[in-house]
């Protein structure tokens, strides 16, 4: 949807939602905005059972689950709103944890990767001082023997 279209959801507006075969249906933003007005207008437990039922009202295939599975910034408002297990089903479950390990994960590497990149980059300042360290040892050692 535009967002000339998201300035016109309100509290009281009925989402569009996604049902058998294809169509005009309300994004994962629309969603947001709708569920953010009604918290203002009616209160978090009435949202979040308007929000409840009418996401529930979708077809079993319907499009915005894959937002709830995959869609980090989607899942993070689910998930703040305690919406989360809510809107979707145990294989979504899964995927959700699935997809956050794995998010995890990449995060981690990242991280070590940048620690490993800050030893890199440590270790090669510390280089030469070491090698002429090395080398004045090696030259004192080898004078003595002389």
């Amino acid at each position: 949807m535009s967002a000339e279209f998201i300035n016109t959801i309100t509290a009281d507006s009925t989402p569009v939602l996604d049902t058998w075969g294809w169509g005009d249906f309300w994004n994962a933003q629309d969603w947001q905005v709708w569920h953010s007005k009604n918290v203002v207008k009616y209160g978090k437990a009435k949202a979040n059972e308007k929000f409840v039922n009418f996401w529930n009202s979708q077809s079993i295939d319907a499009n915005p689950y894959n937002w709830a599975k995959y869609d980090t910034t989607f899942r993070a408002y689910l998930k703040q709103w305690g919406l989360l297990s809510a809107v979707t089903n145990v294989v979504a479950d899964v995927l959700v944890g699935a997809t956050d390990v794995i998010s995890g994960g990449v995060e981690a590497v990242k991280d070590v990767s940048e620690g490993v990149g800050a030893t890199a980059k440590t270790f090669k300042m510390l280089l030469p001082i070491v090698l002429i360290i090395a080398a004045y040892i090696l030259i004192t050692t080898f004078k003595k023997r002389i």
